[in-house]
């Protein structure tokens, strides 16, 4: 019984050096490899973040781009050349009704048409298509109506 006594007290004291040895030596490799890795993706991070940001900024841009020439392509096939009449409203559709060209020239395309046909003249019908966008805006401002069912 004394020698397994004295067993105890001269392992178990070595036993817990050795414990904290093998820890303090895997955190501080541990630490250093989840360090050093971590910097590695953060620097890639940084780097990869903008790039994909100007990638989807560009898209976006084409993607507006592509939509607002197509509106224009309408509404100068609807108007003639009265179309630049609805293109300039379109591009003060910010101030006017809250919206941007692209969306502004989008709805009147819409409703060009039937505007032309019921004033049988272009001036009139761009002046009654601006009229029904800014009162379709202060729908949307005012009740909160979605845009796209007003």
């Amino acid at each position: 019984m004394a020698e397994l006594a004295k067993a105890y007290v001269q392992i178990i004291p070595s036993a817990r050096g050795m414990t904290d040895g093998i820890k303090n030596e895997l955190s501080g490799a541990g630490g250093a490899g989840g360090a050093s890795a971590g910097a590695k993706f953060w620097t890639f991070f940084k780097k990869a973040l903008p790039v994909a940001a100007i990638g989807k900024l560009v898209k976006d841009t084409l993607d507006v781009g592509a939509a607002y020439e197509q509106s224009a392509g309408g509404l100068k096939k609807i108007y003639g050349d009265v179309a630049e009449v609805v293109l300039e409203n379109a591009h003060k559709a910010w101030t006017t009704a809250g919206m941007s060209a692209n969306d502004y020239a989008e709805r009147v395309t819409g409703i060009s048409a039937a505007l032309k046909r019921t004033t049988g003249d272009s001036y009139e019908a761009a002046a009654v298509a601006d009229v029904a966008m800014r009162s379709m805006a202060d729908n949307w401002a005012t009740f909160g109506t979605p845009m796209e069912t007003i």
